[in-house]
């Protein structure tokens, strides 16, 4: 994942009305907030990151959609990458710490025009690699 990289990432559904693209992204109906419970839980136990995942893969039967799955990854990645630059500490060139921020923004184009999904009062407009405009939210733990 190259957003692991520092690179920008965007997850994309495209197709007609109807045709599953949130159903894709997000998973049914409630799944969210039961993923949330089980990563909690999960977490309070003291479980590792890939152990949190594999616990809300258990808990949602596999049914958590793209973001999820996509912010699972991240998050395992993040831990990984912590646990190998804290095994090699004493190298220079090597930060002690790993820092990782995920900000997301939910947009829909609809007839060439852009709408932040996320509740953003002013009009979305794409500048560059920029939606300005466009409502973003930081994900903490």
């Amino acid at each position: 994942m190259n957003a692991l990289n520092g690179f920008n990432a965007c997850l994309l559904a495209y197709g007609q009305t109807g045709s599953g693209k949130t159903h894709t992204i997000f998973g049914p109906e409630g799944i969210i907030e039961k993923s949330l419970i089980a990563a909690r839980e999960s977490e309070s136990r003291g479980e590792s990151a890939a152990q949190v995942t594999n616990c809300v893969e258990r808990i949602c039967n596999g049914e958590v959609g793209l973001a999820i799955r996509a912010c699972c990854d991240l998050a395992v990645g993040l831990k990984l990458d912590r646990n190998y630059k804290e095994g090699i500490k004493g190298n220079d060139h090597v930060g002690d710490d790993v820092e990782g921020k995920l900000n997301v923004q939910y947009v829909q184009i609809y007839n060439e025009k852009v709408s932040c999904l996320l509740g953003s009062e002013t009009a979305v407009h794409l500048r560059g690699e920029v939606l300005q405009g466009a409502r973003t939210v930081s994900i903490n733990r």
